[in-house]
């Protein structure tokens, strides 16, 4: 089974979709991309009569292909970063201010409904993206935890 963040990143991301897809239609081999997370990714042989030893290629068409994308997949990483709810739109805000020096190379999701942020991409690149979304989360919380105290504290003293 095929994690559906990996494969949603290569859809995304143009050079990456074309990196595979000529690696695969190097083996004979074209991809249908799935559309949702409970669709398959399909490979479908490309080989014809026309193709020198093609009995020969199609013996082994299917392993090859399969391990030709597996290859490719192993590669990138998916990280999901758990963000507290009352914090979630601070991180967001924050992201947005981000610099990625390889845009290509990662991906973020965000996942809403079970407040993540999910980091997608090849792993040199997507180390260096979730190491900085883990700084902007450590401060967002320790903002929170300040302003909390201070609430509290006043109250406090307003007593």
């Amino acid at each position: 089974m095929l994690e559906f963040a990996k494969m949603q990143f290569l859809m995304r991301s143009e050079p990456n979709r074309t990196a595979i897809e000529k690696q695969l239609q190097d083996c004979f081999t074209q991809i249908q991309w799935p559309q949702t997370e409970s669709d398959c990714t399909i490979l479908t042989c490309t080989l014809t009569s026309d193709v020198p030893d093609c009995k020969k290629k199609a013996l082994t068409w299917a392993k090859q292909a399969e391990q030709n994308l597996h290859d490719f997949l192993k590669v990138i990483s998916v990280h999901d970063l758990e963000v507290f709810q009352e914090i979630f739109e601070t991180v967001l805000q924050n992201i947005q201010n981000l610099t990625i020096a390889k845009p290509d190379g990662v991906a973020l999701f965000v996942k809403n409904v079970q407040f993540c942020i999910q980091v997608v991409g090849h792993k040199a690149v997507a180390t260096v993206v979730v190491k900085d979304i883990d700084d902007i989360i450590k401060k967002a919380v320790s903002d929170f935890d300040r302003k909390k105290k201070q609430t509290r504290e006043t109250l406090t003293n307003f007593k």
